[in-house]
């Protein structure tokens, strides 16, 4: 087994014989006896649930209540640092939330399965990704 040789190497043992996972098959009827055991004792309440979402990206798991500034949330904005690399008369845009990470960087990874797009900003050609990516 790939786990036991891997950790052997740090000089880790492990009895395996004991290892489950939730999605094996014994662990899943483990997880359904203990819900019914729960909802027998009224421990579980069912009812309808609103959560957030966005139309392209899908479910959102965050508590509107924090995130929602005008309602009082708690949230705070996030100032993110543009990193630029020319290419020819194009600029490649990245952003970070770390500026003090990037010093001498010497290479920019680009997701050939992605189609990015060309921007224009203060008389500049950007390469940008798409929004939601």
């Amino acid at each position: 087994m790939y786990q036991e040789e891997y950790w052997k190497r740090f000089g880790f043992l492990a009895d395996w014989r004991r290892f489950t996972c939730t999605l094996y098959p014994d662990y899943s009827k483990f997880m359904q006896w203990q819900f019914r055991k729960l909802n027998d004792a009224g421990l579980l309440i069912q009812k309808p649930y609103f959560a957030p979402a966005c139309l392209s990206c899908g479910p959102v798991a965050v508590d509107p209540s924090e995130t929602d500034l005008s309602k009082g949330g708690t949230a705070e904005t996030q100032e993110y640092t543009l990193l630029k690399f020319r290419s020819g008369s194009e600029t490649l845009v990245a952003a970070t939330l770390r500026p003090e990470t990037v010093y001498g960087q010497v290479c920019f990874w680009v997701n050939p399965d992605v189609e990015y797009l060309k921007v224009r900003s203060n008389g500049e050609t950007w390469i940008v990704s798409p929004p939601g990516l």
